[in-house]
């Protein structure tokens, strides 16, 4: 099974807005959504252009970077070395997603097939250089028990059936749901921009709903789809390894995180799919929650590492 590694391209987009300014969007409406399946090609294509429109986006700020550092040795007020340093830095980490968002899906692209006909095309998910083998297993790029040839033919981009490995069907649900907004609605509807991005509330509760037990929504298929997404969470969301030294005596910041997120994903999930009325309450409500959440597992999060907060904001910068 192919994982594009949305994350990445995320990452990159969120680099450039800081360097654009605070509460800073790209310019115009975000595109509108093609109206076609979502099947493998489509979310190939959706994928490569998103990695194309990122890296215009880095390119003024790598040639001014580069600029500057050129002229270091020229450079005598302090606040402008510390700009300069802060846009290298900033530039490094859209370089190191820059390299995963390409090295992990660079042989989808370069071994696919495409035949005579329509939806008529093999993808070889496993034909890769193994340099790009660490790359390719830390963005989860490739599943290995997926079978090496895929065709699109025969794999249409819907809700799997019962029968499904259930790693696949969590990974399909997450996959999904990152797949139906466009980098920039995301980025939009982080910010409470509702400007162009059209039905956000019909539109994640409709995939969600998917993926509930022969799509029908009641008490029990919520937790049976909360038990199962939060295999993929649990995988997903780890304390890092350089967080492990900073940790309290008798300390399990692990078995706290796993409380947290059993915890907060069902009441996530009920939130969203019980939400109802305009777009923009839904929106805020979803932000307020997601504040919420999030002021929380820092407030637990920070009593088992020395560092107290700032060791948490280490965990959320390098997870999320």
């Amino acid at each position: 099974m192919i994982k594009l590694p949305h994350q990445t391209l995320f990452e990159i987009g969120q680099q450039c807005n800081r360097l654009m300014g605070e509460d800073s969007t790209f310019p115009g409406p975000p595109m509108p959504q093609l109206p076609f399946d979502r099947n493998p090609m489509v979310l190939l294509g959706s994928y490569l252009s998103n990695l194309a429109f990122n890296m215009q986006r880095m390119a003024p700020y790598m040639q001014r970077c580069g600029d500057l550092l050129q002229r270091e040795s020229l450079m005598t007020d302090p606040e402008h070395r510390q700009q300069t340093a802060e846009m290298a830095v900033a530039i490094g980490i859209m370089l190191e997603e820059l390299a995963k968002a390409s090295g992990s899906v660079a042989h989808l692209y370069k071994k696919i097939e495409i035949g005579p006909s329509p939806g008529n095309v093999r993808i070889y998910a496993e034909d890769y250089n193994p340099m790009f083998k660490t790359i390719i297993e830390n963005t989860g790029a490739v599943n290995p028990a997926a079978s090496q040839i895929q065709e699109t033919s025969q794999m249409p981009h819907q809700a799997p059936q019962e029968e499904s490995k259930e790693e696949d069907y969590d990974e399909l649900l997450l996959e999904e749901l990152a797949d139906e907004f466009s980098i920039m609605e995301m980025m939009q509807l982080m910010k409470g921009n509702l400007a162009g991005v059209k039905d956000p509330r019909v539109r994640i509760q409709k995939v969600i709903r998917k993926y509930l037990r022969n799509e029908t929504d009641t008490k029990d298929n919520r937790a049976h789809l909360s038990k199962r997404a939060l295999v993929v969470l649990r995988r997903e969301i780890q304390i890092p390894e350089e967080l492990n030294e900073k940790i309290l005596d008798e300390c399990d910041p692990n078995s706290l995180l796993d409380d947290l997120m059993t915890e907060d994903f069902p009441k996530t999930l009920d939130m969203v799919l019980d939400a109802k009325g305009d777009d923009a309450s839904f929106v805020e409500a979803l932000k307020t929650h997601a504040a919420a959440t999030c002021h929380r597992w820092v407030f637990e999060l920070s009593d088992v590492f020395e560092g107290g907060v700032q060791d948490v904001l280490v965990f959320l910068k390098k997870t999320f």
